[in-house]
């Protein structure tokens, strides 16, 4: 494959980037669906109610939505890498806090604390990789972190399933600490960005990450670039967003994103008794996007949009949602 060369090609630290990338989408992944498993055993030992269940469930939702808010500053505001660093320690932290939860409202601020960590890394991750990995394999190293996310909800999925004899809803939740420890140690090791060196004013710093990340390229003219992009975006607005010639792509951008979480049932919705009937949209979810990895590399963006969006209507159509 052209991009299993071009990676090949790459320097280290792009090579690296990726690999710390599709980690962090791993144990993201993991997190999503293990709750799916633990919940029915959860319930037997604490006697939860329904509404109970659905606060514990909803619990990393609301999270979510805080984490994703505050990732962008947090990002700013004590870089890309240190963020990265802070959300894998955190996965694992909270995995923990979880797996060792002795009443409700324990495990309930666990998932809370839980979903601020993935709310910020749904924001930070691909900041991270944007910005740090070479040009040429950028795109498909962010697909990648997709399929990673995939990978890692198959793996929480099989994990219930294996564990499930044993009743152990604390060994469901708490081995996504595992993964975190390695991401946490593979990432210190990794330097910040180049645009984020710009941001603070440490030229030398980002000229010696540019040269690590693409040692052919014309280090001047990236630094000019970033530091022109950056002036660009200071003398932007958030109500810009709202106007002309920014309205539509803020109208797509939105209206894709939450008509994709909006149609069918996550999987943190789903619970043991119904985990089999998953594994093949799972299954489905992971061709798509090995699929989309190889025509994001030859099919425009809008025509690979336009044959998604025409496959999920035809796959909705023809595969209603189980009651």
């Amino acid at each position: 494959m052209r991009f299993v060369d071009e990676l090949r090609a790459a320097p280290r630290l792009g090579v690296l980037v990726g690999v710390a990338a599709a980690s962090v989408g791993v144990i993201y992944g993991y997190d999503l669906s293990n709750i799916a498993g633990a919940l029915l055993f959860i319930t037997d030992e604490f006697g939860l109610t329904t509404h109970q269940q659905e606060l514990l469930t909803t619990a990393v939702v609301i999270g979510e939505i805080a984490g994703a808010i505050g990732g962008g500053m947090l990002a700013d505001r004590i870089g890309r890498k240190r963020s990265m660093v802070l959300v894998a320690a955190t996965y694992g932290a909270f995995a923990l806090l979880s797996a060792f939860s002795t009443a409700l409202p324990m495990l309930v601020a666990a998932r809370l604390a839980l979903g601020i960590t993935i709310g910020i890394s749904v924001v930070v991750v691909p900041v991270f990789v944007a910005e740090a990995a070479p040009v040429r394999v950028r795109g498909a190293l962010l697909v990648a972190y997709q399929m990673a996310t995939v990978i890692g909800i198959v793996i929480g999925y099989l994990a219930a399933y294996l564990l499930a004899g044993s009743h152990s809803w604390r060994w469901m939740l708490g081995l996504a600490a595992i993964p975190a420890v390695f991401t946490t140690a593979l990432l210190i090791g990794l330097p910040d960005t180049a645009r984020w060196y710009v941001m603070k004013g440490r030229i030398e710093q980002a000229r010696r990450v540019l040269l690590r990340v693409d040692p052919s390229a014309d280090i001047e003219t990236e630094l000019a670039e970033i530091q022109r992009g950056l002036s660009e975006e200071s003398r932007g607005a958030l109500r810009e967003m709202l106007r002309r010639p920014y309205l539509r792509a803020t109208v797509f951008v939105v209206g894709l994103g939450f008509f994709i979480q909006i149609t069918g049932r996550t999987p943190s919705s789903t619970t043991v008794r119904d985990c089999s009937r998953r594994w093949v949209s799972t299954a489905i979810s992971h061709c798509s996007y090995c699929r989309h990895w190889c025509r994001s590399r030859r099919w425009p963006r809008c025509s690979s949009h336009c044959c998604w969006s025409t496959g999920s209507v035809g796959g909705r159509s023809c595969c209603p949602a189980s009651r």
